[in-house]
C-alpha cells in the first residue's frame, strides 16, 4: 500500500489548528500564550527551544533524584511546551501522522471506546473525539491532563481522562488503544504493554512506537536497550501486525508497531517470550507471518 504523506500532513494541519489561517506553530503558540499567560516571546521561546529547555529543567531540578522521573513528568512546566513543538510537524516524518491513520483504522473498524496511553496534549486523541468514539486519555502528569482538558473544551470535544499516578486502567475496556512516544519513559515497558493488553477487550487494537534507548537529547528517558525489549512484547499476549506497521513506516520513522489483544494459554505465551527474543531473528519472524496470514 502507497501511503500520501501529503494528504495525511495536510489533514493533520487541519484537524488540530483553530485558526485555518495561521500554520500549526502558529496556531500552537496561540494555544500556549492564551493558556500559560506568558508573553508571546516567552512563549515563543520555550516552544522553539522546547528539546533544550525540557532538557535543562531535568538536569537543573530533578536529576540527582533517583526516584524523580514521575515527578519530573508530573510537574514539569517545559514539557507542555515540549510536546505541543514535536506535535506541530513541519518537514520531518514524525508521531503525530500516527494518530491519522489509526483513527481512519478506527472508523473502519466501527470502534467505539478508545484510549490514548501517555496522551500528551491530546492533539491526536482530537481525532477520535471528533467521530463520536468515546475517547479516554491518560497520563501521569495532571498539568498535562489539565492542558488538555482546556484544549478539548474549547472545540467542544468530550473526553474522559484518567490520571495515572492514582487512576487504574480499566481491563477488558477498549477497541483501540495508542501510546506513542510513551515506552521508552517508563520504568518497565513489558509491564506497561502487560497492562496495556489487558485494558483491550479481546481482539482489539494497539498502537506503539518509540526507540526504547538512550537519547542524549532527553536524559530523563532510561536505556531499554532497544529490540531486545520490543522482542519480548507479544509475549504479553498479542499478536503482531505486519501490514499496517508496513503502512505505518511510511508515515513515521519512530519505530511503530501493531498488535492485536489475542487470548493463548500462559504457557504459550512463555514459549512465544523464549522463540522470539532467543531462536528468531526480525526478518525470521515477519517470513513466518507471511508464509501463514496470506494477504
Amino acid at each position: 500500500m502507497t501511503i500520501d504523506v501529503d494528504s495525511y500532513r495536510k489533514r493533520w494541519r487541519e484537524g488540530i489548528c483553530l485558526d485555518p489561517q495561521k500554520d500549526i506553530p502558529q496556531n500552537f503558540l496561540d494555544e500556549l500564550e492564551t493558556y500559560s499567560g506568558l508573553p508571546r516571546e516567552e512563549a515563543s521561546r520555550l516552544f522553539y527551544n522546547g528539546t533544550e529547555e525540557y532538557a535543562k529543567e531535568w538536569r537543573e531540578k530533578y536529576q540527582n533524584d533517583p526516584n524523580a522521573r514521575i515527578k519530573f513528568y508530573d510537574e514539569s512546566f517545559t514539557h507542555i511546551f515540549f510536546v505541543m513543538h514535536n506535535s506541530a510537524l513541519n518537514t520531518e516524518l514524525s508521531s503525530p501522522l500516527l494518530y491519522v491513520y489509526a483513527a481512519d483504522w478506527a472508523k473502519r473498524m466501527g470502534v467505539r471506546s478508545y484510549l490514548d496511553y501517555g496522551s500528551g496534549t491530546g492533539s491526536g486523541a482530537m481525532f477520535f473525539a471528533r467521530q463520536g468514539i468515546a475517547t479516554t486519555l491518560a497520563d501521569i502528569s495532571s498539568r498535562m491532563l489539565s492542558f488538555t482538558r482546556w484544549r478539548f473544551e474549547r472545540r467542544g470535544l468530550q473526553a474522559n481522562y484518567l490520571d495515572l499516578k492514582q487512576d487504574s486502567l480499566p481491563e477488558n475496556a477498549f477497541d483501540m488503544i495508542t501510546s506513542f512516544h510513551v515506552l521508552q519513559h517508563v520504568e518497565d515497558p513489558v509491564a506497561t504493554m502487560r497492562q496495556l493488553r489487558n485494558a483491550l477487550k479481546p481482539g482489539g487494537i494497539l498502537l506503539v512506537n518509540g526507540a526504547l534507548r538512550k537519547d542524549r537529547e532527553r536524559p530523563m528517558q532510561p536505556d531499554h536497550r532497544g529490540a531486545l525489549t520490543r522482542r519480548k512484547f507479544r509475549s504479553v499476549g498479542l499478536q503482531t501486525l505486519w501490514p499496517p506497521i508496513y503502512d505505518m513506516r511510511e508515515l513515521s520513522n519512530t519505530t511503530p508497531q501493531a498488535y492485536r489483544r489475542i487470548e493463548r494459554p500462559a504457557i504459550v505465551n512463555a514459549a512465544i517470550g523464549f522463540f522470539d527474543t532467543c531462536v528468531t531473528a526480525p526478518a525470521l519472524r515477519r517470513s513466518l507471518y507471511l508464509m501463514t496470514h496470506p494477504t
